[in-house]
């Protein structure tokens, strides 16, 4: 969204999907998770470590994940942002 609005193009619209697993949480910041969407449903990438470009490369979206001290668990509904080289948001 931010290089949308600095470049001029309209800017993106996050929508929301059900996770099919669960993802830790950050404590104290929003994790930005590469996934795959499989039938509408969100599968995080195996390999989603920060030096992990494997899982980012093969993600058709980023789930954002809320600050706190839990995880978002399964069938939770989170808001993500499509990734240019992904197979859109089915």
């Amino acid at each position: 969204p931010l290089l949308d609005a600095l470049s001029g193009r309209p800017g993106t619209v996050l929508v929301r999907r059900e996770l099919a697993e669960p993802v830790g949480a950050s404590p104290g910041a929003h994790r930005l998770v590469p996934a795959r969407l499989v039938d509408g449903a969100l599968h995080p990438a195996l390999r989603r470590g920060p030096a992990m470009l494997t899982g980012l490369s093969r993600a058709d979206v980023l789930v954002v994940i809320a600050p706190g001290p839990s995880t978002a668990p399964a069938g939770s509904s989170v808001p993500v942002v499509p990734l240019p080289w992904g197979r859109g948001l089915m």
